[in-house]
């Protein structure tokens, strides 16, 4: 247990980034990441979880940022396991979880501590603009939800401006501000996603259902490109394999049983069509899910459930019934 002393000189934020060959991505990021801890006047410390790069991130680190925390890996493990390794690393009472291609705008964290101050919000993220063109890429994300489908694809913007918060389905991993002992609550960032896709969608929906609530401010602004980092260290085959079997494992966790069997049955029928065109990607997607599911069963039996996704997401649109919204 922490003492007095050691209360008091434990950061406000601790900044976890996840990194893999981001040696031309980190001067950025660290760079407005500080600029935006100390224009909110908060205390931090920066941990760099690095999953086995092969470039000269941990040289750079060392010569340019020797403040920061740099955790070697040996081995190459995936955004899950990289970012629970700095998570059980950190200190600050918050924890904000940034991709390294992320950039912030100077004003980031002012609009996004003081919402702390609600003893059950798990996170709070900020509107994600593309680098190139600012056009916004990640805003609110809307609870899309049925008896056979989870949808964390869609977000959604007010048009008439009531206000500059809202609910949202989930936090983006790329730039999440969230209460360390909630995240600890939950175990973390559940790791049978591994290597990518969907663990950050799992446990903002995981959140609302122990219970807690997450939000979005729009005027807490980052910059980001499309998705290059997974594109460019992984085949698309790769990838879209990855997709299809953490889908079924994030409706495994979060659609009712009978639910859940719909979702399956109607997802079997689409992969013997592929099979009759000599198509076998969805097939491979469910071999790996068969292969998780005892895991996955023993995961789902350690949440502290209190709410059904049906509740949660009833509960969200709720909230913003009154709301004039764009979908995109």
């Amino acid at each position: 247990m922490p003492t007095p002393s050691t209360v008091a000189s434990m950061p406000t934020v601790s900044v976890v980034i996840p990194n893999y060959n981001g040696l031309t991505l980190l001067p950025a990021c660290l760079a407005t990441v500080k600029v935006a801890l100390l224009d909110a006047a908060l205390s931090y410390e920066i941990i760099i979880s690095d999953d086995a790069s092969t470039d000269a991130s941990i040289d750079y680190l060392t010569t340019h940022h020797p403040e920061v925390i740099v955790l070697k890996g040996d081995v190459n493990r995936g955004f899950s396991k990289t970012i629970n390794k700095g998570i059980a690393q950190a200190s600050g009472r918050l924890l904000f979880l940034l991709n390294n291609d992320v950039t912030l705008s100077p004003c980031y964290f002012k609009h996004i501590i003081t919402p702390f101050d609600d003893p059950m919000l798990f996170g709070i993220a900020g509107q994600i603009r593309n680098v190139a063109n600012t056009l916004t890429q990640d805003a609110a994300k809307y609870p899309s939800y049925s008896i056979i489908s989870i949808k964390g694809s869609i977000n959604y913007l007010p048009t008439n401006e009531l206000s500059r918060s809202y609910p949202t389905f989930f936090l983006s991993g790329a730039n999440a501000l969230v209460c360390r002992n909630k995240m600890s609550n939950l175990g973390g960032f559940c790791e049978l996603f591994s290597p990518f896709y969907y663990e950050d969608t799992h446990i903002g929906i995981l959140a609302w259902r122990a219970g807690y609530h997450c939000l979005y401010h729009h005027d807490a602004i980052s910059y980001h490109p499309n998705s290059i980092t997974i594109k460019k260290h992984n085949k698309p085959a790769a990838v879209a394999h990855i997709v299809q079997r953490n889908k079924l494992l994030l409706h495994y966790f979060h659609l009712s049983d009978v639910g859940f069997v719909l979702f399956v049955l109607k997802q079997l029928f689409i992969v013997i069509v592929q099979l009759l065109f000599l198509k076998k990607e969805k097939y491979k997607a469910f071999e790996s899910f068969v292969r998780l599911h005892k895991k996955a069963e023993k995961q789902k039996q350690r949440y502290l459930i209190k709410h059904s996704t049906n509740h949660i997401a009833a509960a969200i649109l709720k909230k913003i019934k009154d709301v004039e919204i764009l979908k995109f």
